[in-house]
């Protein structure tokens, strides 16, 4: 198995970041990628910023996901539970109960399903602020994941 090669990061007072190798040679392919990769960062950020300015969590989903359509359903239920560590996993009684969330929409997008969560004041009620996905629970029914 050949070893990984360890890069290092190099910032300059302008702004610049120099990608080197072990050999101290500058990697320009890697830095092009880097500003590539940042500059969709930034889109993705704007567009999300804009389009949910009033929520009370974090939104981390790609711009291609947020597209996708979730269901064909145009009514679906989303669930929020509490099982994490702010909470005490495995302490069912230290928990607050889960919330249900009645999402109709002829569109059903994450976006759209977002949008909804909003509208009825979606709260993550804990540490966890980053809201990362949704899970098939069965045809009508999602949760939500958010992580930290």
């Amino acid at each position: 198995m050949a070893a990984q090669e360890h890069f290092t990061y190099r910032h300059f007072p302008n702004g610049e970041c120099h990608i080197l190798n072990s050999k101290n040679e500058r990697q320009y392919d890697l830095e092009e990628q880097e500003k590539i990769d940042q500059k969709k960062f930034e889109i993705e950020n704007k567009y999300i910023e804009e389009r949910f300015p009033n929520t009370n969590f974090t939104i981390s989903i790609s711009l291609k996901k947020l597209k996708e359509k979730l269901t064909d359903q145009k009514e679906i239920i989303v669930k929020q539970h509490f099982f994490c560590s702010c909470w005490g996993c495995q302490d069912v009684n230290n928990r607050p109960p889960n919330k249900y969330f009645i999402i109709q929409n002829d569109n059903m997008t994450i976006e759209n399903v977002i949008d909804e969560l909003i509208k009825q004041n979606l709260t993550t009620d804990c540490d966890h602020q980053f809201l990362e996905g949704f899970d098939k629970e069965t045809d009508i029914q999602y949760s939500m994941f958010f992580g930290s």
